[in-house]
């Protein structure tokens, strides 16, 4: 079981609490760790926040990042607001030295300090990943539930020629990237096992 700091942000557990049990029930299904953030905040807001001024958006974010960086775990949101601000917090600080220089200044008056260590997904995103896909096809086959699957491959001569994006005996250029529970029966051997780098060379997902 992977584990995650589980953001819920101020939406989705006063409006939508139904969208919180079902994320649980999945997460619990599909053997996703969630684990509570104590002390988190409003992510915040991504946009009146951020047009009030851009260090307050900044260094409140950031603080929630810190939260996920002490439980040394990565940050999972069903919110998309929420994504979208510790997101864009995470990039915005990794590529602006000076601003997480700014941002920790401000920090360590209450103790905290960005390190940058704790990555931010979306549950949807999370569930793109092929070893998800895997593991959700192995469990609509436990329970004969048709299962279609968006898979991706390095594509190259899009003619279905090369060969850069086989899986198993489909061509994902020709054979179009949408698979469905009969097709990945047949390359369930390979399927959430391995894919081509640009070299050719197999490596493991």
């Amino acid at each position: 079981m992977t584990d995650y700091a589980f953001f819920l942000g101020c939406t989705i557990p006063l409006r939508y609490p139904h969208l919180e049990a079902a994320t649980r029930a999945v997460c619990d299904i599909l053997k996703i760790g969630l684990k509570e953030i104590e002390g988190a905040s409003c992510c915040p807001e991504p946009v009146a926040i951020q047009s009030l001024g851009i260090d307050t958006w900044l260094t409140l974010g950031a603080r929630n990042l810190c939260l996920a960086e002490k439980m040394r775990l990565d940050i999972l949101t069903v919110c998309s607001g929420c994504y979208e601000t510790l997101k864009t917090v995470h990039v915005m600080l990794e590529r602006d030295p000076k601003h997480k220089d700014e941002v920790n200044k401000i920090l360590k008056g209450i103790g905290y300090e960005y390190k940058g260590t704790s990555k931010v997904y979306h549950l949807t995103e999370l569930l793109t990943e092929e070893k998800m896909m895997q593991k959700m096809f192995l469990l609509s086959e436990q329970y004969s539930t048709p299962l279609q699957a968006s898979l991706e491959r390095l594509i190259r001569c899009s003619i279905g020629l090369c060969g850069s994006c086989m899986i198993g005996k489909f061509r994902v250029c020709k054979d179009c990237p949408v698979f469905t529970s009969f097709q990945l029966r047949k390359i369930k051997n390979v399927f959430g096992v391995y894919k081509r780098d640009l070299s050719g060379r197999r490596i493991r997902i």
